[in-house]
């Protein structure tokens, strides 16, 4: 486990250094001024360059990425050109609010795609089978942004059920700040109304998240199920008389588990991305929206800042399900170290 460590954490710092360099040259790409935006488009021909001067675009490509790159290893990640305040803490403000989204639609896709996927596979063939089958197909299908736009018409313009943008409505007290994750943060304190009003907001964009998860691991738990229920220490489990619920929900599950958490964990990492669209439609203050506000305005630093956070928090996500991968299957852990 040690030696897999060591190797991933040494596969992690050329990953990152990689995507730090993409992230460069693709900023660089950008049509536009980061100058310009920070003096705003009244500046004169003299403040432009006084503000090249102070951002360092004056200096070679090579010596900005030297900078950058400096920068980068003391945990500097810029300051934002929208805000004007630290990138990390600007990032640091948003991403309990991305987690907490993320977090519910990976805990509604197990909960709701897992039993699913085991019913489907149980009942191959049957109606149960042919309709779980076609749900997911629908939810692999369904773009988020349309999906988003029609729950929002549907249960907030049409019923008046649910609430849409923002965390909080009106009036509502924001709970203390403990992990900046209202839903958590309000519990924790026992502002219980609180609670209930982050919920409603989370309802749905949790759900408009989760769908193409919810999809895929319906997916891969039938298919990991349908490979496991023919094995042979199955049928020993049924022999020695086991109920049907205890051989299906202790041993094929518990097999064909280590794939189901692979894919639960990857779409985490993915969800945390993909989470821009979601954001968007519901005027969620996450860091996708954050993120479509700084390519809106050619924050650079701002762009920068959230691919690399989004990209280490993507190889530590993958680093994890690795570790826990060979703890539930140690061949796989010795195959790795070497």
């Amino acid at each position: 486990m040690v030696r897999l460590l060591a190797r991933r954490s040494v596969g992690i710092v050329w990953v990152l250094f990689g995507i730090a360099v993409l992230t460069f040259v693709v900023v660089q790409l950008i049509p536009g001024d980061p100058a310009r935006v920070a003096v705003g488009p009244e500046a004169t021909p003299e403040m432009l360059d006084q503000a090249r001067a102070d951002l360092g675009l004056d200096r070679p490509l090579a010596v900005q990425f030297g900078r950058y790159v400096v920068r980068l290893v003391r945990g500097d990640l810029g300051t934002s050109l929208l805000t004007r305040r630290p990138v990390l803490a600007d990032l640091v403000d948003r991403y309990p609010a991305t987690g907490e989204l993320t977090l519910a639609s990976i805990l509604l896709s197990a909960l709701v795609g897992i039993p699913l996927g085991v019913a489907s596979a149980v009942g191959r063939g049957r109606a149960v089978d042919h309709l779980t089958r076609l749900v997911a197909l629908v939810g692999v299908s369904l773009p988020v942004f349309w999906l988003g736009l029609v729950l929002q018409w549907v249960f907030y313009g049409q019923l008046d059920w649910l609430p849409v943008g923002s965390r909080l409505p009106d009036g509502v007290p924001v709970p203390g700040r403990v992990s900046g994750a209202y839903l958590l943060d309000a519990g924790l304190q026992g502002q219980w109304s609180a609670l209930v009003a982050v919920g409603r907001h989370m309802i749905l964009p949790t759900v408009t998240l989760s769908t193409v998860t919810l999809a895929l691991v319906m997916r891969i738990t039938r298919s990991e199920m349908l490979e496991t229920l023919p094995k042979a220490y199955i049928t020993t489990a049924r022999s020695k008389g086991l109920s049907e619920w205890r051989v299906i929900g202790v041993h094929a599950l518990r097999n064909a588990g280590p794939v189901i958490l692979t894919v639960i964990g990857l779409r985490l990492g993915t969800l945390f991305g993909g989470a821009v669209l979601t954001e968007t439609v519901f005027s969620w203050p996450g860091v996708g929206l954050y993120a479509v506000s700084a390519v809106e305005n050619k924050d650079f630093s701002a762009i920068m800042g959230f691919t690399l956070t989004l990209a280490v928090l993507y190889t530590v996500i993958n680093l994890a399900i690795d570790v826990a991968y060979g703890w539930l299957d140690p061949r796989m852990s010795a195959e790795a170290a070497h």
